[in-house]
């Protein structure tokens, strides 16, 4: 194992044992009242009379939705490290991970973490399978994430209402300010909902940071994901403990990128963890088979690709919302 193999292992296993933490007080929460340090969950109305505890943890996690986002990018990455592990006792505290983190998904109770699971899903069945078949699967996770999501995996047709309303005024801001945006965290000032939520990452950044900054935050979720891809293509016919832990990074940040087109995490800390983990294995694996040119080469190529689907991006917006707005209406 070389130094740098080594260096992520120990970085992936602080992760793991942190969100394990949180699994551990969550549970507490929903079983004993309360979590470590006193904190109770949170209570979610639901209706008039009826609501759902949702566990929350502290910091950059005190949210559900984020917390639940942890745990959902955790498992992906649990599993590849269960596949490559080689002492028995690692594989089977990296197995015991995945039951323990998807339990806790469950008691947030976060609509947003369920969409993630779904691209978590797919982006793993696309890694593994080759053909027509990956397209396939890639068509119809597209189709239910970004066309029946929004209008099923919602509380109810008001709350699904305010979300399309809260992209509507992101869009119309950016309308507004093309360029620079509104400014930063102030889509606050733009929204006609009740919570001042855009309720989708990449609408809330268009809006707060128009076309100049929009375009370098979505190259870099661009960038990073094309490099992982392309390295686990490259390590097809490698043995399995090589692409494994590449292929559990690409479902977690697939997953992660699904989860926040239905929440505002533009900015948050964890998002930026996950692109930085992505690129260290990446490199990692491409400089320790010589792959680093065929991995990095050809940037400018890249670059034009990852242009031309930052505005297609907008487009999709749009037609997104378009979509979203005559479901919600049914």
């Amino acid at each position: 194992m070389t130094e740098g193999h080594r260096a992520f292992t120990v970085l992936l296993w602080t992760l793991f044992l942190s969100i394990a933490w949180m699994a551990f007080h969550g549970i507490l929460q929903i079983h004993g009242g309360v979590g470590f340090g006193g904190l109770p969950p949170e209570w979610r109305p639901t209706g008039e009379d009826t609501g759902v505890y949702q566990i929350a943890a502290f910091g950059l996690f005190g949210d559900p939705n984020d917390l639940c986002l942890a745990f959902i990018t955790g498992i992906p990455l649990a599993w590849a490290e269960f596949r490559t592990a080689g002492n028995p006792l690692i594989r089977g505290a990296a197995f015991a991970l995945i039951p323990l983190y998807g339990y806790a998904a469950i008691l947030t109770n976060s609509r947003g973490g369920v969409i993630g699971l779904f691209g978590m899903c797919a982006a793993y069945a696309v890694s593994v399978t080759k053909g027509m078949r990956r397209w396939i699967i890639a068509s119809f996770s597209i189709a239910l994430i970004t066309v029946v999501a929004p209008a099923r995996f919602t509380g109810g047709m008001d709350v699904e209402m305010g979300r399309v309303n809260a992209w509507g005024d992101g869009l119309a801001a950016f309308q507004r300010f093309p360029v620079f945006g509104v400014g930063y965290h102030a889509f606050v000032d733009q929204a006609s909902t009740e919570n001042k939520a855009a309720h989708n990452s990449y609408i809330n950044a268009l809006a707060e940071l128009g076309v100049v900054g929009y375009t370098p935050w979505f190259l870099l979720l661009f960038f990073t994901a094309i490099y992982l891809r392309r390295t686990i293509i490259l390590t097809n016919t490698f043995p399995k403990h090589t692409r494994s832990r590449l292929v559990g990074l690409m479902s977690a940040l697939i997953g992660y990128f699904t989860s926040i087109y239905f929440l505002s995490r533009s900015y948050h800390p964890f998002l930026f963890i996950l692109l930085a983990l992505g690129i260290c294995q990446t490199v990692i694996v491409s400089q320790s088979h010589g792959l680093l040119d065929m991995v990095f080469g050809g940037f400018r190529k890249d670059l034009r690709r990852g242009l031309i689907l930052c505005a297609s991006s907008i487009l999709f917006l749009w037609f997104t919302i378009r979509i979203a707005n005559r479901l919600a209406q049914r």
